[in-house]
């Protein structure tokens, strides 16, 4: 039984699903690409941690949202968009000072986010609804 605002087993799946099919997309097959559903009350949907490189990644998902069809798809996306700019972030990254990406870690993650946005926007036919 699915406790208030929990997220069904059937969206867990479908999650899963609907990640694996986009890391197939966009050619991450170089990637360890694991999904679990651990956490709880994160303030997230879903989170990305990686060991680049070991090209191992986790998709962390909050259980306790109650999603549906549209949310998951668009959720699953933005953390292989994550992924699919983590080339992009590890590239820039060896060439600034380690106190320079972390003193800039809130702008960098800013503007990943504006780009994964805009890429989703677009899956979505241009809609600007979040």
């Amino acid at each position: 039984m699915v406790k208030e605002h929990e997220i069904s087993e059937e969206m867990l799946n479908l999650f899963k699903q609907v990640a694996k099919d986009y890391c197939s997309k966009f050619g991450l097959t170089d990637w360890d690409v694991r999904i679990s559903h651990l956490k709880r009350n994160t303030g997230d949907m879903a989170t990305l941690t990686y060991a680049h490189a070991a090209r191992a990644a986790n998709i962390d998902i909050d259980i306790a949202y109650d999603v549906d069809e549209d949310e998951v798809h668009m959720s699953a996306l933005h953390e292989v968009l994550h992924l699919v700019l983590t080339d992009m972030r590890e590239a820039y990254s060896q060439y600034l000072d380690a106190d320079v990406v972390e003193r800039e870690r809130e702008r960098f993650e800013s503007v990943e986010h504006a780009a994964i946005n805009r890429i989703i926007n677009a899956f979505k036919g241009g809609r600007n609804d979040k």
